[in-house]
């Protein structure tokens, strides 16, 4: 259901209506403008079928410790698959990383205005990176919590650069930047912490009129794009209540 909402949702279509051009670098399809980014979630509608049979149950519980069976030496093979898989999330990072600041760059020279939509599976598990960016080879494909930390602190870096970037290429024109999150770290549903912190994201607005008044009473991203609509379209729609509600998917 979320994935046909992203697909056709009221922001693009008010940035469309607007007269924005359009650049979507998520990993989600838009039904106007595909996904330049890698997209995560395209088999799930088959799989929410298929993880209710007994081969797909059994091929995700424990499907992994098949993976190089036939193998002389399994525990080397695994080892192999397990860093090729790395270097290929890590190039998908840096190709999605380059094609998103070209596309930036390009955009700056315009004068149409342009909506840039980027979702990074950053600091999302796998933890794959060290603090200063290196792969971490040696964890393997992991989702250790102690492993996190490091990955949230590259991610941190990586923000400021894109931040900084984008400040000195549009410096002379109006933009605003949005940072946000969509979840926060997965705790189990049996951690004290899961009701408390799980949903609890970043969410960061940069305006260059440095005017953050109507931001001033902001309490959830339930509101985020309203209050932006607001003070640059004026559009005045009416502020929702600040509420979340914790939706996870059973097996």
């Amino acid at each position: 259901r979320g994935t046909y909402t992203i697909a056709d949702n009221n922001t693009t279509r008010l940035f469309e209506r607007s007269g924005y051009a359009i650049e979507n670098f998520t990993i989600f399809n838009n039904k106007r403008h595909p996904a330049k980014g890698t997209r995560e979630f395209t088999d799930v509608p088959r799989n929410m079928i298929n993880y209710q049979t007994f081969s797909g149950k059994l091929k995700q519980d424990i499907g992994f410790h098949f993976y190089n069976m036939f193998s002389s030496d399994k525990k080397v093979a695994d080892s192999i698959t397990g860093a090729e898989t790395i270097k290929e999330r890590d190039e998908a990072f840096d190709n999605l990383t380059e094609s998103g600041m070209q596309s930036i760059r390009e955009g700056a020279l315009q004068n149409k205005p342009t909506f840039f939509m980027f979702h990074y599976m950053l600091p999302h598990d796998p933890f794959i990176y060290h603090e200063d960016g290196r792969l971490a080879f040696e964890n393997g494909i992991n989702y250790l919590p102690e492993n996190y930390v490091a990955q949230v602190k590259y991610s941190n870096q990586l923000i400021k650069n894109f931040a900084d970037s984008i400040v000195t290429l549009y410096r002379n024109k109006k933009f605003v930047i949005i940072f946000q999150g969509d979840h926060g770290y997965k705790f189990d549903k049996k951690d004290p912490n899961f009701e408390t912190d799980r949903y609890k994201i970043l969410y960061a607005v940069y305006c260059s009129d440095k005017n953050y008044e109507p931001w001033q009473h902001f309490g959830s991203s339930v509101n985020g794009f309203r209050i932006f609509f607001n003070k640059y379209f004026h559009y005045n729609l009416p502020l929702l209540p600040d509420k979340h509600f914790v939706l996870f998917y059973t097996r």
